[in-house]
């Protein structure tokens, strides 16, 4: 889905084609039921100039592999910034995708498409899509049948039990929140405690169909029979009647416990760090809570190597919302080079840290997001793209902005770690110039 996004986000016809099937099916809640790929990739074809940039930007992602097919449902968050003509402007829809892949040739690739549009801020007031929509835990367990402890490895299954409760959650359903979630479970809530699965379940429910938590940068630490999660949160609430619409975003926190039917969450925390009703600014860090999240979770166990480059990516992040020099440093390589946007190119990593924390400097918040994360392995060296967002806040007092783009990312591991050896960053629309298309990214792989 990560390449699929890529090959549609900046026209690279010839990729998207790669992540098909022929004999493609394609349904959303708005249009009609295509049955090949050509068909699909032509109406994509006709619309692309519409935007200055658009970011398909997926998480809270849960798969099955069964032999040589697969099913997969994940949250969609749709982010469109609109042509200079037509006003400029940020806005985005969101919703969950339901798919089946099939192994073609030695790859994988979609054979079924199924779109569940659930939000729209394009015209604003924001508006809920479908008043009657298939719910996200309803497509999780067509996904996953006998639950999301069927993962591969553990740090997996701790992700997907953590996706499945929050699924439930925004769904609204009690019994599939209860289930995976520990009787004595406790928490917090923006700094409401809760004891108890029940007080744990009337905070985090939300209206079924009315409200998507999606999950980025998510950071996961397995040490025996208890495993710890965290993970950034951006939360859209639809509002029913004269109640207005809620985007918010934060850290979510958990701790589970493995028992012999799997893992279960022992408790979930839920730190608010901005929301649109509410006319304050940030006051805090995304990790003033959680200051560990700027080290190592990857610890010594035996992790796959993308995970601990996506642990890398994400730790690398924090460091940089929280300004933690000493930690950020230890994200990078003695030789590591970058760019920073249109700016000259940096040669070291103290030129790279100087960089990254002046531009933090310059906010009273920040908060990072990544997806769509694509890791290459050759040897002993990686390369990663994602897309990146971020949630600011100037230090001039302007009111809280999106910024959006792709960052690449060359890895070398060495001394049985590995470091960041090249970073780019490339922002493609944000909220102190005109927004401009983003050049392709197969220059940039």
């Amino acid at each position: 889905m990560h390449a699929y996004s890529w090959g549609l986000d900046f026209k690279e016809w010839d990729r998207l084609r790669e992540c098909l099937v022929g004999a493609l099916r394609f349904s959303s809640s708005r249009t009609v039921t295509t049955t090949d790929a050509e068909s699909r990739i032509a109406s994509f074809q006709g619309r692309v100039d519409d935007y200055a940039a658009r970011c398909h930007l997926h998480c809270n992602q849960l798969v099955r592999v069964d032999g040589d097919r697969a099913a997969y449902t994940g949250y969609l968050m749709l982010a469109r910034v609109r042509q200079p003509a037509d006003g400029g402007g940020f806005f985005y829809e969101g919703g969950f995708y339901r798919n089946t892949f099939v192994r073609e040739g030695g790859s994988w690739k979609a054979s079924e498409i199924i779109w569940q549009d659930v939000f729209s801020d394009s015209g604003a007031p924001m508006k809920i899509l479908h008043d009657t929509l298939a719910s996200p835990i309803t497509a999780a367990k067509q996904v996953l049948p006998e639950g999301p402890g069927t993962a591969a490895t553990e740090h997996d299954a701790v992700s997907a039990v953590v996706n499945w409760v929050i699924r439930a959650a925004d769904s609204g359903d009690l019994a599939a929140f209860h289930e995976w979630v520990d009787a004595m479970a406790n928490g917090t809530v923006d700094g409401q405690a809760c004891r108890g699965r029940d007080a744990l379940a009337q905070a985090f429910l939300a209206p079924a169909g009315r409200r998507l938590t999606f999950l980025a940068n998510h950071r996961v630490r397995v040490s025996g029979d208890r495993a710890s999660y965290a993970a950034s949160a951006a939360i859209v609430t639809i509002g029913t009647g004269q109640s207005s619409s809620r985007q918010a975003g934060g850290i979510l926190h958990a701790d589970l416990s493995k028992s012999p039917d799997g893992w279960r969450l022992a408790a979930l925390r839920l730190q608010i760090l901005w929301d649109t009703q509410k006319a304050t600014v940030p006051a805090q860090s995304p990790v003033a809570d959680c200051p560990d999240l700027c080290d190592d979770w990857t610890g010594n166990g035996i992790v796959p190597d993308g995970q601990r480059l996506e642990d890398l990516l994400h730790r690398m992040l924090a460091c940089v919302d929280a300004g933690d020099r000493d930690g950020l440093s230890r994200c990078l390589a003695d030789d590591a080079t970058g760019k920073l946007w249109d700016a000259e190119p940096l040669r070291s990593r103290a030129a790279i840290v100087a960089a990254l924390l002046e531009y933090r400097g310059s906010l009273d918040f920040l908060q990072s997001f990544a997806f769509n994360t694509v890791v290459r392995f050759e040897g002993e060296q990686s390369t990663l793209k994602c897309y990146s967002m971020a949630r600011q806040v100037s230090a001039q007092g302007n009111a809280p902005d999106t910024v959006g783009g792709r960052l690449f990312m060359k890895a070398r591991h060495e001394a049985g770690a590995w470091q960041i050896t090249d970073l780019t960053f490339c922002r493609d629309f944000g909220p102190f110039d005109v927004p401009r298309a983003p050049a392709s990214s197969i220059a940039q792989s």
